[in-house]
């Protein structure tokens, strides 16, 4: 009877352990459903330049500014500060989104983001100058 209850015991200790390890993940992804994607791509064309970010399930970050790469964690974190704008749960890429990103990006032309789901299920984001956001949910 002891064995029983000690082997129930590790039991639940294990599928706390693992219950644990899989919520720390699932907060991660919540921040920036990155596990939530296959790829990833942003690209805001300005009058006088051509700004990318794009990301490969699972860890491959890459920004290019005009001529210039960076990949790794610097890439991560400029991504990652850009989806804390570009709002992927809204069907479109809002003109406050894009007021935003104008701040730092200026005389933006066009804004799209193309994402690659894990069932690979393509879905395009797009924002340009001119367009009403409006007329392009009806």
């Amino acid at each position: 009877m002891k064995t029983i209850r000690v082997s129930l015991f590790l039991t639940l200790l294990f599928l706390l352990l693992i219950s644990g390890f899989a919520a720390g993940k699932t907060g991660l992804a919540a921040e920036h459903t990155w596990y939530n994607h296959s790829s990833l791509k942003v690209t805001i064309e300005t009058e006088t330049k051509l700004y990318e970010w794009e990301y490969e399930n699972p860890d491959e970050f890459e920004y290019e500014e005009g001529h210039t790469i960076w990949r790794g964690d610097q890439a991560k974190q400029s991504f990652e500060h850009l989806l804390t704008i570009i709002d992927l749960t809204k069907p479109v890429i809002s003109d406050e989104a894009a007021e935003k990103l104008s701040s730092k990006y200026k005389q933006i032309e066009r804004i799209t983001v193309r994402r690659i789901d894990s069932d690979n299920c393509i879905q395009t984001w797009f924002w340009n100058r001119g367009d009403k956001t409006e007329e392009a949910l009806s």
